[in-house]
């Protein structure tokens, strides 16, 4: 999610009128403090600013082309609003003052569109670089064709950065008949991903920062997942580790649809040290046979590491915490036999009561005898292991 600064609330809707809490649907918000800014779209972008005084609200509208959605925004240090989407079925952004005024330095009148060449485009998140240039993604359907991922790249005055991709825009087609990116994060190495959807499989694209595919990440820069029976990521987050954190949605045999959380490591391999396959799928029904339409829209890691998921839940809001729980890599040097780590842990757990607060709980998988793994299954009392080489593996709950 995006778009806050210092006692401001923002959002991104549908609407064509100044958005109001009931009449209008609201894609996007966040909320630090005290004041409030809507962005909705419908007929034209609309923005409203409000204070937590009664009565304290501005609304400003304006027309972009014959049809205009908007889907996310974003402000600027400067605190000036960036919205992002559709008009006239082409790429649109439209730059607004901090007091909801038009910012005519961006683009011809503060508004900047995009011909991709395609029937439909639709522009869906942005982020802003640390030189101020601009980065949308989005996806485009040609006539008769197939939908694609699409990134375009702006200069801070709206001008295409021609330095870009091919003159400022970049394609990339997973292969599939069907793709629909949802979402953008730029890494803190200046590296770009994009999550989306792909025929019903998770679809990410990670690009170099001169738009071209980063060819490090599963050798082509594309990676896709088919999850339970098909489903479709909606947002992404880069951890501290440099993993790309996913949230979004798949459909299960009996459950209808669920949360999905699912993490990547670098390279674009799922990582197995979360949840032992990457994967985690959140059913929000209150019945085991009840099937709810859950569909997770937007992620936060908080400073403790817990994965904050939010959404839908056949209509209500739906959120789910998860707590990534830390486990212990042993790297045993000696790999078997008397005398060797490993004999020691297992010789322990023989004659410790295994009941009692002094258990050690390890793994020690067949296939990899040189390492045990120490569960931490959170119970005090229960030891591990000091003085010895380790690193770290997650998991989450």
């Amino acid at each position: 999610m995006h778009a806050y600064r210092k006692d401001t609330v923002v959002a991104v809707g549908l609407g064509g009128k100044c958005p109001t809490a009931r009449g209008d649907r609201i894609v996007e918000r966040e909320i630090p403090r005290r004041r409030q800014a809507d962005i909705a779209a419908g007929d034209d972008f609309a923005i409203r600013l409000q204070d937590d005084r009664p009565g304290d609200v501005g609304c400003v509208t304006g027309e972009i082309g014959s049809v205009d959605y908007a889907y996310d925004l974003l402000l600027q240090p400067d605190g000036k609003i960036i919205a992002v989407g559709s008009s006239s079925y082409r790429f649109a952004l439209a730059r607004y003052n901090a007091d909801g005024s038009v910012d005519t330095s961006f683009g011809v009148g503060g508004k900047v569109t995009v011909d991709l060449g395609a029937a439909q485009e639709f522009a869906r998140d942005l982020v802003i670089q640390a030189d101020g240039k601009i980065v949308v993604a989005g996806d485009f359907v040609p006539l008769g064709g197939n939908g694609d991922f699409a990134i375009v790249r702006f200069n801070p005055d709206g001008s295409l950065d021609t330095g870009f991709g091919d003159l400022g825009i970049m394609t990339t087609d997973f292969g599939f008949s069907s793709e629909r990116a949802a979402a953008l994060t730029l890494q803190a190495d200046g590296k770009l991903v994009v999550v989306g959807g792909a025929d019903n499989r998770f679809a990410i694209a990670r690009y170099d920062a001169d738009g071209s595919l980063d060819t490090t990440f599963d050798d082509d820069g594309t990676v896709t997942t088919w999850i339970a029976s098909g489903g479709s990521a909606q947002d992404v987050h880069i951890d501290d580790d440099g993993r790309i954190v996913i949230l979004g949605y798949a459909y299960g045999t009996t459950t209808g649809a669920d949360f999905v959380l699912a993490r990547y490591n670098r390279d674009g391999s799922l990582d197995t040290t979360f949840d032992e396959d990457g994967i985690v799928i959140t059913d929000f029904s209150l019945l085991p046979d009840l099937a709810t339409n859950d569909r997770g829209t937007a992620l936060a890691v908080q400073p403790d590491g817990k994965i904050v998921a939010v959404g839908y839940s056949d209509g209500d809001i739906a959120m789910a915490r998860h707590v990534v729980h830390p486990s212990l890599i042993v790297v045993n040097t000696n790999n078997g036999g008397e005398g060797s780590l490993r004999q020691v842990i297992l010789d322990a757990n023989v004659h410790l009561n295994l009941d009692g607060p002094d258990r050690i709980l390890f793994d020690i998988p067949a296939d990899d005898p040189g390492h045990v793994y120490y569960r931490d299954d959170g119970v005090p009392g229960h030891v591990s292991v000091a003085n010895i080489a380790t690193t770290t593996r997650t998991g989450s709950t």
